[in-house]
């Protein structure tokens, strides 16, 4: 299975040749490849001899390139660099454009209009390798951010804040509520399970809360174990 869609990967000898050959693409067994996968696989591949080493600077600047025009409505031109003008496509018509680039553009020929490279952009999450081609929704593994929960113990409900950042196959930070603020520990991402625990203050001591979630784009719910004074569920949303 290629590895995560939206990230260079540098690949060398057979893998490599496997690869491009999976995606249509033609590389030497004797090359070193940089491959940019999108959902359907590989998608475009930097290759060179492995004798003659690469650009680094050519390859950043394309992926840059590759992500500003997978999102928006424009082009970039030849010896483009980050923070350069770029080409508005000739298939946005002028009226759709004021919509798009509110600072304006130039019109150098009729089929040929260049605006400063847009600035606000959050570049959209990218979906997991072999899913729907075209889907755009948010990658439901990812459980960075604060969330808003609402949990169902065995007396009451009660809200609470999970304040999550992630760091590779796992995630720490803070769970804030009624009995103040504690520190996420042992907390794991695996495809949309996350599991963690907090410790807080409870009237009898010390209470371990273990939660087994299950994520799904902006929602996340599921069980919680209150120590040895029984479990409940537990649901909530991004804030």
């Amino acid at each position: 299975m290629p590895p995560e869609a939206g990230v260079l990967h540098q690949i060398d000898g057979e893998l490599a040749f496997e690869l491009s050959v999976d995606g249509d693409l033609l590389i030497g067994r004797d090359a070193t490849s940089d491959l940019v996968l999108d959902d359907s696989g590989v998608s475009r591949a930097h290759s060179c001899v492995r004798v003659a080493g690469r650009n680094f600077d050519e390859i950043l600047r394309v992926d840059d390139s590759l992500q500003l025009t997978t999102y928006q409505k424009v082009a970039t031109p030849a010896d483009w660099q980050q923070g350069e003008d770029v080409v508005i496509l000739p298939t946005v018509t002028d009226e759709e454009a004021r919509e798009l680039f509110p600072d304006g553009f130039t019109t150098h020929r009729p089929y040929l209009r260049t605006t400063a490279q847009p600035r606000n952009l959050i570049w959209p999450r990218p979906t997991k390798v072999g899913s729907r081609a075209g889907a755009h929704e948010e990658d439901a593994t990812a459980v960075e951010g604060s969330w808003a929960l609402t949990m169902k113990t065995p007396m009451d409900e009660r809200e609470v804040t999970l304040d999550a950042t992630e760091d590779g196959g796992s995630f720490s930070g803070m769970h804030s509520g009624q009995q103040g603020s504690s520190e996420i520990s042992d907390g794991t991402i695996d495809g949309d399970a996350v599991p963690w625990q907090v410790t807080i203050d409870a009237p009898m001591g010390e209470m371990v809360l273990s939660f087994s979630g299950s994520l799904d784009g902006d929602s996340i719910s599921g069980d919680v174990q209150f120590g040895s004074f029984g479990s409940g569920t537990f649901a909530g949303k991004r804030a």
